[in-house]
């Protein structure tokens, strides 16, 4: 995939806070004490790996950055 001119390589983070983990399990429909990641998988399982509305939406309000390079 090409970025532009001298940029080989695109990456993104959600950062939930520890604080709003029990309203991504949730969101995700999962069990209360799943691990995060798990949640995460099952959340984009769900959504057809559209993430970025219910992870920055609240009750999660997770913070989206990216970089390139």
């Amino acid at each position: 995939m090409n970025w532009g001119d001298g940029i080989s390589s695109y990456e993104w983070v959600y950062v939930i806070p520890p604080e709003r983990l029990p309203a991504l399990r949730e969101v995700a429909g999962v069990a209360p004490d799943t691990d995060p990641l798990e949640a995460v998988a099952q959340l984009y399982m769900r959504v057809r790996g559209r993430l970025y509305q219910p992870l920055t939406d609240p009750p999660v309000s997770a913070i989206f950055d990216n970089w390139r390079s």
